[in-house]
Order: C-alpha cells, then sequence, then structure tokens
C-alpha cells in the first residue's frame, strides 16, 4: 500500500497495493489508545476507525499473493472492532459475516474465488477498473486516469515500483481512501486545527463524489450478479457498499450526474493537513 520506498526508486508515498501504510513514529499515540495507553479523541477514533475499514478493502480487492488470507485474517479482526466503535450495527454484522468466510477458506480457495469472480483482464464482466465503467449512467467519459495521478500526486503520493494495477484499479484507490482519512485522524488528535483538518475532508469529498463511489456502485451490481450472493467476495462487496453509502452520509457526497465535470483534484498540498511525511 502506500509507503516511501527504501530505495531511491520512490522518495514520495508511494502507492504499491500490497504494503500497509506505516505509521509514522510520531503519530504513534494514535494507536496507542487501543492499548489503554492514551484516550484518543471522539473525532480522531471515527478517523482512524474509518482508516482501518479501507485499509481492509483495499487489501481485499487485490490479487490474493502468498500470506494474504492470513492478513486479511488479522485486518477483519481489527475492522470488526472499528465497525462496533462506529456505531454501525448493521456494517459490523457485514464484517463479523466477512470474518466467518474468511476461517471458511484457504488461499487456494480465495484465488480460485478471485478468478472466477473477477477474470484475468481489465475489462472482465465484473471490471475493478474505474474506467471500463466509463460509459455508464454514473460517469461521463473523461480523463479519470490523469485526474486521478492529479489526487495522487497533490498529497505526494505516487506509484511506486511493485505496483502491477492501473491506477484506476478499486484497490488503489481504496488505499488512497485510506490515506486520507489516516491524515485526518492525525490531524485531529494533534490538534492542528480546523482548516488543516478541512483540507483532508475536501479532498475526501472530492474523491469520493467523482471517482470511489461511482465506481463502487457500479461494481457492486456485478458484483452481486457475479456471485450470485455467495462466497467471500459476495461478502466484501457487501461490507464496501455499506462502507461507502456511511462515507457518503456522513460527507454528505452525491453521485455527480453525467453532465457533471471532474474536478482537478485538490488544490492544496498534502502538508497542508499537517500530517507529517511517510517514513521510509
Amino acid at each position: 500500500m502506500a509507503k516511501r520506498s527504501s530505495g531511491s526508486a520512490c522518495k514520495s508515498p508511494c502507492i504499491t497495493g500490497r504494503r500497509s501504510i506505516p505509521i509514522p513514529s510520531k503519530a504513534a499515540s494514535l494507536i496507542q489508545s487501543r492499548k489503554g495507553q492514551k484516550q484518543m479523541p471522539v473525532d480522531s477514533q471515527e478517523a482512524l476507525n474509518r482508516s482501518v475499514i479501507y485499509e481492509l478493502v483495499s487489501s481485499a480487492f487485490l490479487y490474493p499473493a502468498p500470506g494474504t488470507l492470513e492478513v486479511l485474517i488479522d485486518k477483519a479482526s481489527q475492522v470488526q472492532l472499528a465497525a462496533s466503535e462506529m456505531g454501525s450495527p448493521e456494517l459490523a454484522e457485514a464484517v463479523s459475516e466477512l470474518a466467518a468466510s474468511l476461517a471458511e477458506i484457504d488461499e487456494a480457495v480465495l484465488v480460485h474465488e478471485y478468478v472466477t469472480v473477477f477474470g484475468h483482464s481489465m475489462s472482465s464482466e465484473c471490471s475493478l477498473y474505474e474506467e471500463e465503467y466509463a460509459n455508464s449512467e454514473i460517469f461521463q467519459k473523461s480523463g479519470s486516469l490523469a485526474d486521478l495521478k492529479g489526487f495522487y500526486a497533490a498529497f505526494g503520493v505516487k506509484p511506486g515500483p511493485e505496483l502491477k494495477d492501473r491506477l484506476d484499479h478499486i484497490g488503489v484507490e481504496l488505499e488512497f481512501m485510506h490515506l486520507l482519512t489516516f491524515k485526518e485522524a492525525y490531524a485531529q488528535f494533534h490538534g492542528h486545527g480546523p482548516d488543516k483538518v478541512a483540507v483532508c475532508r475536501e479532498a475526501q469529498e472530492n474523491f469520493l463524489t467523482n471517482h470511489l463511489a461511482p465506481l463502487v456502485k457500479a461494481l457492486v451490481k456485478r458484483l452481486s450478479k457475479r456471485t450470485g450472493g455467495r462466497g467471500f467476495y459476495s461478502s466484501l462487496g457487501q461490507v464496501l457498499e455499506l462502507q461507502i453509502d456511511r462515507e457518503m452520509d456522513l460527507l454528505k457526497v452525491e453521485l455527480p450526474t453525467p453532465s457533471l465535470k471532474r474536478p482537478t483534484g485538490p488544490r492544496e498540498m498534502d502538508e497542508e493537513c499537517g500530517a507529517p511525511s511517510l517514513p521510509g
């Protein structure tokens, strides 16, 4: 996932589609409240819980590499706690069902389900790529890849050398929201002020409106038909849809009409959130 590379190939935070975003050392206190070492303000906890959920679904939509199942099981347990703290019984129940479905399969089954549902090509019947839905009534056909690159660049994020997917892959877009919500949590926790928090929120609203929400709405319809309501990816689709519906309510976001033009991305740069750069 988004991180700095240890080498010179990527000096900015990189989207790799595999690793979790490392928690900056100065932000370690954000995690301590879960261990009872320090109490976290409500706003910070909510943003961090949202970030944890985005991290899980981002990882789950990537092709299952060796060790993926173990990672997903671990993340699902964290998300169960996050969903319960968010006061969303429906989401918490869906996450519990997701965790239960993970416990019933092995890595070979996970890979088989992935290939069966999503196929090997970008233009499959249940595509994971935003651009493949460009002719949908939810989208107007435009340069989504260029716009996404602008969003990522505005926050100092660029594709890492490990990234084998396009920037419009659902896993990459979810990973970016994982980063934005984590930065909001950091800004809230350290009292960087409403303006810096607003920068993070504005970026989330724009990205959700013009990219992530339309992609999710188009994808989950096909995912439901493709899975027939069975298996891990059916459960994953339910969690994702509930999470995005909750996000749209929280951020007061509505799906754009085809006549709306996409913005070019947030004007403010990453540091205006007040969050530190990600460590190498």
